[in-house]
């Protein structure tokens, strides 16, 4: 099986090398007839596991013996309130925000007192990180608290803060063990395992035992929640309760592995600055990927880079865009647009541009408009191509100027007022729909869409093959990507299902409209859309109309129809 390269920061690839030794200890780790994941954490062979995986991590940083270290459940997001819990005894610490980890860290700590932020790069969007010996740190701050490298924006501190009295603590989730640490600079480094080092599910805490059994301000050591008390933990060694078996054991094999097949972590540092080389001298040596970051800030973890025209980052940004008008609907603006009654007004262009009479204007708006038909029947190929290899040839009975008919008169046809013009014959009832459109409208896929735009892309299919089954309908699913340079129109086959990528400087709009033209003469065709103008313009040419949320209501009550009939 070949090896997919995972270029996420987090969960990371492992090496192949610690996979295979997991994989043959799987069933049976040295000799106990159990896994680690079955094993009690009180037996010899976990005793055993710990206290090698601390040891190795311990020799791998070079960690003094008068730090502890600890192996705690979640992730370091969960220890940006543990820090001012346990450590913010004055009541105040400085923060240096240079990106969004170290941001909430902040936002976290001033639930408990005074998260002073000390510095912060927001002001250049935190492409560099602030001269930390020019920062006026506060004498009376219980620490200083960096998130020394940052994922998001690529960033990496060149020096870190040094201040007499003051400990410094770090979050290190995106670059532990890339490079040596001089860990006696710190008085507390925490990280999440799942950048770095093991499986997501554990974070780490490397802190000095002279800051250990305090608490913030106002609390007391034994009025901790005693899972948030680092002093309970670490005094227990990290068995206070059941620890996170198998990412400690992960993180042992990752730690042997670093030691004894990497070489430690200089010869670690080479190898990633040699690879972050690589992809900086690219993007540096290249005029369409830009670099943002100051360049003597430049991290080797997290290298980012942004295109000339922000659409091109995420072609989902106009999805509800109305072309005909020259209106542009923004990513951030799609939520909040996409079922608004606006949109026909701004589709029409009720105001002039300037220069022009309200006749003009109309009169323009109006060819523009019929422009978008012209030739389309011969040039849709693609289209056509779908239905005819299935269902055989369709029989042509307009032109062009049928279509520049129709365009103008769905440009002065109400809602109240537009039926379609006569019964549609017998046959395959086609579904078209706006893919876009419902993904933003209805709440579960919008949802999903924030973490991942294609798993929504996925799961409406999915949804549209089963109601299309049940249904007993041609469903066509029609994606937006005009913006995608150089992009020629795409026509996957998914079960049942035909989804259609619009090509270079086609919205999803045209597509349909040009579609149900052809197809609502000769069956009973239905658009999916919340589009004002764009449920006028199908309505005039025969086809039936249903809203993103109204399909929705409709799916689901077809959803519940089958689960009924399976359940009985």
């Amino acid at each position: 099986m070949a090896r997919v390269y995972n270029f996420s920061a987090g969960p990371s690839m492992l090496p192949e090398a610690v996979l295979k030794t997991a994989q043959a200890e799987l069933l049976d780790y040295h000799g106990s007839g159990m896994s680690v994941m079955e094993m009690s954490h009180r037996s010899k062979w976990f005793d055993e596991i710990i206290n090698n995986t601390e040891a190795a991590m311990r020799r791998v940083l070079n960690i003094p013996d008068n730090y502890k270290v600890g192996f705690f459940q979640g992730g370091a997001t969960q220890q940006f309130a543990m820090v001012p819990l346990n450590f913010m005894k004055t009541g105040t610490a400085d923060y240096l925000v240079t990106g969004n980890f170290s941001k909430k860290a902040a936002e976290e700590a001033a639930k408990f007192g005074t998260a002073r932020i000390a510095a912060s790069s927001k002001d250049k969007n935190f492409t560099y990180i602030p001269d930390v010996n020019g920062i006026d740190y506060d004498p009376n701050a219980s620490y200083i608290h960096i998130c020394q490298n940052n994922t998001i924006f690529g960033t990496k501190y060149r020096d870190v803060p040094q201040v007499d009295g003051i400990p410094l603590i770090a979050d290190m989730s995106s670059m532990i063990c890339s490079e040596p640490v001089d860990v006696s600079k710190y008085g507390a480094i925490y990280f999440g395992v799942q950048k770095n080092i093991a499986p997501a599910g554990m974070a780490v805490a490397i802190i000095r035992e002279d800051l250990l059994g305090g608490a913030a301000k106002g609390l007391t050591p034994d009025s901790l929640p005693t899972m948030m008390n680092y002093t309970t933990l670490l005094n227990a060694d990290s068995m206070y309760n059941t620890p996170p078996c198998w990412c400690i054991y992960m993180t042992g094999l990752v730690m042997d592995y670093l030691e004894h097949e990497v070489g430690g972590l200089e010869n670690m540092k080479k190898i990633n600055a040699a690879k972050a080389k690589v992809l900086y001298d690219y993007l540096d040596g290249q005029d369409f990927y830009r670099n943002p970051v100051q360049k003597e800030y430049r991290s080797m973890m997290n290298v980012t880079f942004t295109s000339p025209d922000a659409d091109t980052d995420n072609p989902a940004d106009s999805v509800f865009c109305s072309h005909g008008a020259g209106y542009l609907v923004k990513w951030d603006e799609v939520p909040a647009r996409a079922h608004v009654s606006s949109g026909l007004e701004r589709r029409l262009g009720t105001a002039p541009a300037a220069g022009q009479t309200q006749e003009e204007d109309e009169a323009n708006a109006r060819r523009r408009r019929a422009s978008a038909y012209c030739g389309t029947l011969e040039q849709d190929k693609e289209l056509l191509a779908i239905f005819e290899r299935t269902y055989g040839k369709i029989k042509r009975r307009g032109g062009v100027d049928d279509a520049k008919k129709a365009a103008r008169a769905a440009l002065h046809t109400t809602p109240a007022a537009s039926v379609p013009a006569a019964p549609v014959p017998a046959g395959p009832d086609y579904l078209l729909v706006d893919g876009y459109n419902v993904i933003f409208a209805w709440d579960a896929l919008r949802r999903l869409a924030d973490g991942s735009l294609d798993a929504a892309r996925r799961r409406l299919m999915d949804i549209l093959c089963n109601y299309a089954g049940y249904k007993r309908c041609v469903p066509i699913l029609v994606f937006d990507a005009y913006k995608v340079r150089g992009g020629a129109r795409e026509v996957e086959k998914y079960h049942n299902l035909y989804v259609v990528y619009t090509r270079e400087a086609e919205t999803a709009d045209m597509y349909i409209e040009r579609a149900t033209h052809e197809l609502a003469r000769e069956h009973r065709t239905r658009v999916v859309s919340s589009d004002g103008a764009e449920q006028i313009i199908v309505m005039g040419h025969g086809a039936l109309r249903v809203s993103a949320r109204a399909f929705e209501e409709e799916v689901n009550a077809v959803e519940k129809e089958i689960r009924e009939f399976l359940e009985e």
